[in-house]
């Protein structure tokens, strides 16, 4: 019993409020997580964001028919954005927390020059293998045995076209965390599907 009172007793309100911050979740979710992990803000963080990413898992299917598009210009006009950021329900669409969250991914597209997509399964497989080809020609592989070639190759490609997915990217915010586990706690929160549809990124003077 003594036990018990003790993890509780570890469990501020300043953490919870702390996790509750930098995962968006219920202050019940939050509680529980710190209590399971003796206070421990680290360990309560890393199981609400696996938490999220099974739920994600789960509802990665379900169909998405709600939504907002939003946009963001930044403080000089000369850069700007649009993105479509779906959900399963109107009442989640019209939260001030969904309006946030695509308000925010606005923002974080204006800040990635080098997005192109929005998850690695978008790009086409004729941009991969391009980038296999080239990198393939590259003068410190010549003498690599092939199966070391190729691991190499791979690893430099995936790194280069992960740089052109939105969802790969370091969160603005928190660059501990990525756009794609931003997303994840979100759909922990709302316990439905979000996903971000299209994006466009546009900047004076560039050719469409």
């Amino acid at each position: 019993m003594s036990n018990k009172s003790s993890k509780t007793s570890k469990v501020s309100i300043d953490l919870i409020k702390q996790l509750r911050e930098k995962t968006g979740v219920s202050i019940k979710d939050c509680k529980e997580a710190l209590r399971k992990h003796d206070g421990d803000i680290a360990k309560a963080l890393r199981e609400i964001q696996e938490q999220g990413s099974a739920i994600a898992q789960e509802k990665h299917n379900r169909i998405t028919v709600h939504g907002r598009i939003a946009s963001y210009i930044h403080i000089n006009n000369r850069m700007g954005s649009l993105v479509e950021i779906n959900c399963e329900t109107d009442s989640a669409a019209n939260s001030e927390e969904f309006a946030k969250l695509c308000q925010h991914i606005a923002m974080q597209i204006v800040a990635c020059p080098e997005i192109k997509y929005v998850k690695f399964e978008d790009i086409p497989e004729e941009i991969k293998n391009h980038y296999i080809e080239v990198e393939s020609q590259s003068k410190d592989l010549q003498d690599k045995p092939a199966q070391s070639k190729n691991k190499i190759i791979r690893g430099r490609i995936d790194k280069k076209l992960r740089r052109m997915c939105l969802l790969d990217q370091a969160n603005i915010k928190d660059d501990k965390v990525t756009v794609n586990d931003l997303i994840k706690e979100k759909i922990n929160k709302f316990k439905e599907n979000i996903q971000i549809n299209r994006f466009a990124r546009f900047t004076i003077g560039e050719k469409i």
